[in-house]
C-alpha cells in the first residue's frame, strides 16, 4: 500500500489533577471537516485540535502529525506548535 493521510479531529477534556488529557477522537474525510469537528469537540468537550498524519500502515512508518487548528484548551506544547507553524507560513 502506498502512503495514505489521515484526517482526525482529537478533544481534550479537564483530567485528574488539573491538566488535560485526551478525550474523543474522530475521523474525517479532509482537512476542512477535520477543522469543522474540531471546533465542535471544543464546544462539547472544552478543547481540540485538528490534525493530519500521512505514512504507509502496512509497514507502520508515519511522519510527525501536523497541527491544522487548535481550538479552546488545548495543553500548552500543541498550543505552542500551532503558533510556531503560523510564525513559518507568514515568513
Amino acid at each position: 500500500m502506498s502512503s495514505v493521510e489521515y484526517f482526525v479531529a482529537l478533544s481534550f477534556v479537564p483530567g485528574e489533577m488539573s491538566d488535560l488529557t485526551h478525550g474523543r477522537a474522530l475521523a474525517a474525510s479532509c482537512p476542512a471537516e477535520a477543522k469543522e469537528l474540531a471546533a465542535w469537540l471544543a464546544k462539547e468537550d472544552g478543547g481540540a485540535v485538528a490534525f493530519s498524519r500521512r505514512g504507509n500502515p502496512d509497514i507502520g512508518s508515519y511522519k510527525d502529525a501536523k497541527i491544522l487548528g487548535a481550538y479552546g484548551d488545548v495543553p500548552p506544547d500543541i498550543s505552542e506548535q500551532v503558533h510556531r507553524q503560523i510564525d513559518i507560513a507568514s515568513t
